[in-house]
């Protein structure tokens, strides 16, 4: 907004006339360029933003017609080609995008990661099973990943600085904390003795990370270092070399913040000799990522008198880590599922708060979606306004945005007043999860992805946490059962509720099946990491880890706690058919043992199968059962 403009504002405002956000002339796309040299890039780090800005937010330019390609996003549960072997691999988002994970298998060994070592078992067949090798890196590991004959680690070593007290250097407690994200790359073409081929060093913190092809990609992020003026490039490390990075070689963004960190995206091919590529951009810390086979959209969490999230899509496609594109929209994500890449097109949830831009007082919209617009002259702007403030708590919104991350399409203040639990999307429509008393659950139709709107919602007691797509039109449902208050606006969660929801009638979606594990009390790793959900569609299989809290006898006051009395894997046969059947648990605590800090190394966290075997794994050890009966077949301690 020019001073003229901006002073014609303030006037009509001064006057308590409404300024329409159509009135403000339309900003330019977001964008991000390189610094021209190290005195810029300190300058750009020392200016600040003015309060408020009413120049970033609320207006964005015309939508492109950029396309780009179209993945499958239905999901998965990932396992490589194997002849004569069926097996599950890691429960992924996308299909053909793996994600670290502290289990995987090839079909005949497991790796997993205990008391910081990475142990290779020998899975199949189970009556053989034994410990073949063990991997203890320099540092903490966080998760692998397996490609052939190639074994990848991702990990970290932090650093303490000690506090100094009267010339004695403690380090109790520390005064600043700096991590740094390691990668190790080892051949184990023979399993028996794993060979290191490659360590990589980020001085950052770890974001995320995946495996597409023969490629991982890894993204840190770095708080910025500044002393006296001084600005501390980040650096790597490889193979024991240092490596600085110029500062002609960061990108910036123009979307302004009140602090901003160096994140990296770091791609390490090992197809055949290990290359090394990257891109570090100074954006606001790095938080949720989502990555398509394509692109990696990177998130953070931008302060403007209102919470938004600034996404920026740095494109893989190429075999090339690039910058393509920014924008913006309202609001924060939750995780990962929370975006979606489909048709060329980025569909993204969020949750919104009623802060107040000064521009908005009185500005009052109904539209909840942007109708398709004839296509001008390329690059014309055209504004689109943000929602006006609202005083009823938290609402979901969705926001489409194209392959330039502008914005043309939005349905927005869905549920005002409720917590926002999970997002799904699967092809051309969307899936919502918010909670208060009941668990609404909004199907969202995204043919047009100008306009998007509710095409049905159901209502159920309880809420789920994480949805898991069984086919096109039926959903599985992780969450907690609940029970409504005597007073009052809430309710009291209780047990694990499992559900199976059919959409195949978008407008009346319904809860064909539901199964409630214990009560108040009993949780699951499940309701906030996917990866602990193993589901497998042609077997109607579902294995989700629980601990299962039991109130006693006669007691039914809904905010009773229960007691722990069990912790393994629910094991279940599921089908729009048949519904939710419980088919049996599997744990690895003794007879008669409950769950507590000191036998906490025995809880199941992740399963598997291999052709007819159950395979469930904790710290202390791996157990096969027969997947038809459930039957124990062994067990191997780690």
């Amino acid at each position: 907004m020019d001073s003229a403009h901006k002073a014609l504002a303030v006037a009509l405002i001064v006057l308590g006339i409404a300024v329409p956000l159509s009135f403000v002339p339309t900003a330019s796309a977001h964008q991000m360029s390189h610094f021209s040299s190290y005195s810029d890039l300190v300058s750009f780090v020392q200016s600040k933003p003015s309060l408020c800005d009413a120049s970033d937010g609320g207006l964005i330019a015309l939508p492109g017609t950029t396309r780009g390609p179209v993945p499958s996003n239905l999901g998965s549960v990932t396992a490589s080609s194997n002849p004569g072997l069926d097996y599950s691999g890691t429960n992924v988002q996308v299909q053909g995008v793996d994600e670290l994970d502290t289990v995987k298998t090839d079909g005949h060994y497991i790796y997993t990661i205990t008391n910081n070592t990475l142990v290779i078992v020998k899975a199949y067949p189970a009556t053989a099973a034994s410990v073949v090798s063990t991997i203890t890196p320099n540092g903490t590991i966080t998760g692998v990943f397996v490609s052939g004959d190639k074994l990848i680690l991702i990990g970290g070593t932090p650093n303490y600085w000690p506090i100094s007290t009267m010339g004695v250097s403690r380090a109790v407690m520390p005064y600043w904390y700096s991590a740094q994200t390691r990668l190790w790359v080892y051949d184990i073409s023979d399993r028996s003795s794993p060979a290191l081929l490659f360590s990589l060093q980020e001085r950052g913190g770890y974001v995320g990370s995946r495996l597409i092809a023969s490629s991982v990609y890894l993204i840190t992020t770095e708080n910025i270092i500044m002393s006296n003026s001084t600005l501390e490039l980040p650096s790597r490390t490889v193979n024991s070399q240092v490596q600085a990075t110029s500062p002609m070689q960061i990108y910036h963004s123009d979307v302004r913040d009140y602090s901003y960190s160096f994140t990296t995206v770091t791609r390490v091919d090992f197809a055949g000799s290990i290359g090394l590529s990257s891109q570090t951009f100074l954006i606001s810390a790095s938080s949720t990522i989502y990555v398509s086979t394509a692109n990696i959209y990177l998130t953070s969490t931008i302060w403007n008198c209102q919470q938004e999230t600034a996404i920026h899509r740095v494109g893989i496609s190429k075999g090339e880590v690039s910058y393509e594109a920014t924008g913006t929209v309202l609001g924060g994500v939750m995780n990962q599922f929370s975006m979606d890449e489909y048709n060329g097109y980025l569909r993204v949830a969020t949750t919104s708060w009623p802060f107040v831009r000064p521009l908005m007082m009185g500005v009052s919209t109904t539209s909840s979606s942007l109708a398709p617009a004839p296509t001008p002259a390329p690059g014309t702007p055209v504004p689109i306004t943000r929602p006006a403030p609202t005083s009823q708590g938290p609402t979901t919104n969705i926001y489409v945005l194209d392959m330039s991350l502008q914005e043309v399409g939005r349905l927005e203040r869905l549920a005002p007043g409720e917590q926002f639990h999970s997002a799904r999307f699967m092809g051309d429509r969307g899936y919502l999860v918010t909670f208060k008393k009941t668990d609404p659950l909004f199907v969202i139709d995204l043919r047009n992805p100008h306009a998007p709107k509710v095409l049905g919602e159901l209502y159920a007691p309880g809420y789920s946490d994480y949805l898991q797509p069984y086919d096109e039109t039926h959903l599985i449902g992780i969450g907690k059962n609940a029970t409504d208050s005597a007073s009052g606006t809430f309710a009291w969660y209780q047990g694990v509720k499992v559900s199976l929801f059919d959409v195949s009638d978008p407008t009346k979606p319904v809860e064909v099946s539901n199964y409630v594990i214990g009560d108040r009390g009993t949780q699951s790793p499940a309701l906030s990491d996917s990866h602990a959900v193993l589901f497998d569609h042609d077997r109607n299989l579902l294995v989700v880890p629980v601990e299962v809290g039991q109130l006693q006898v006669g007691t039914t006051i809904p905010s009773a706690w229960g007691t722990l009395v069990w912790q393994g894997a629910y094991v279940f046969n599921l089908s729009p058919e048949g519904g939710i059947v419980f088919k049996g648990g599997v744990t690895h605590l003794q007879k008669g043992e409950t769950p507590s800090y000191s036998n906490y190394g025995r809880f199941v966290e992740r399963s598997l199968f291999i052709n007819e075997v159950l395979y469930t794994v904790s710290s202390a050890m791996i157990k096969m059962n027969n997947l038809g009966d459930l039957s124990e077949i062994g067990s191997v301690r780690l």
